[in-house]
């Protein structure tokens, strides 16, 4: 679904555009470009065009950061878990895929995911090589000769953020001036309250992720994937299905 952007989000000309964040992105860039802040704003986007969507994120969302009040659509995954066969109309936020223990396991998720209309999955990295192949042949945004998707460029004293959208690499993209789409988001610090730039990474022990996983899972094949996203050894899956299964009534 293509959606029609006024306001804040315009291109360099001031005319209203048309940006696809309602797919599979990845946002890639050094340190201190503005890939989170643009993750943010890209999430509070969506939460005005679709007010009643949940936001998966493994970082933290406040409605006032200053007074510690958490976003109340936000559903904090640290691991990127979710409850696979109930999920629909949602944003899934992935920020520093490089550093999230699930990530080879979500590889399969994240693809199946990318086939329904009705999620918008948007993930940031410092290289294009962090995010597996796969993920980024099903991007909206993406060129297999550079390997570029969207690239922020995040100019702190004007208050603003330009960004480099990458389309297939033809002549006809080429000649149409279509390769590159850039645009802006101006007045990017009204979301700075919105989110710690700071935050550490949440690092969780082997009970952390059991706990993590009898969470977001509503059923035994909520149960199983998420099982396959954390752990690769399918001994240990196994082992901890068996045991969850007598365990939990609703996975009975």
């Amino acid at each position: 679904m293509r959606i029609k952007r006024k306001g804040f989000f315009q291109d360099l000309e001031g005319v209203d555009f048309t940006l696809n964040f309602r797919s599979v992105n990845y946002i890639s860039g050094k340190m201190g470009e503005g890939k989170t802040l643009l993750l943010t704003l890209a999430i509070q986007e969506h939460l005005e065009l679709y007010p009643n969507s949940k936001i998966y994120a493994n970082y933290h969302l406040y409605l006032d950061k200053g007074k510690n009040i958490v976003l109340p659509n936000l559903v904090f995954t640290p691991l990127m878990l979710f409850p696979y066969d109930s999920l629909e109309n949602c944003f899934i936020a992935i920020d520093d895929i490089k550093a999230l223990s699930t990530a080879k396991g979500l590889i399969t998720t994240i693809v199946n995911a990318s086939r329904k209309d009705n999620i918008t999955i948007l993930i940031t990295c410092q290289r294009f090589t962090q995010v597996h192949k796969d993920i980024r042949e099903v991007c909206y945004y993406y060129d297999e000769f550079t390997q570029n998707s969207i690239k922020p460029r995040y100019y702190p004293s004007m208050d603003y953020i330009e960004i480099d959208c990458y389309n297939e690499y033809t002549v006809e993209n080429i000649l149409n001036k279509k390769y590159i789409e850039t645009y802006c988001y101006y007045n990017v610090s009204r979301v700075f309250n919105m989110y710690n730039t700071n935050e550490k990474v949440y690092r969780l022990t082997e009970r952390d992720m059991i706990n993590e996983i009898v969470k977001f899972s509503n059923n035994r094949h909520d149960l199983d994937i998420n099982l396959e996203i954390c752990f690769s050894n399918r001994t240990i899956r196994e082992r901890y299905y068996k045991k969850l299964v007598k365990e939990y009534d609703k996975f009975r």
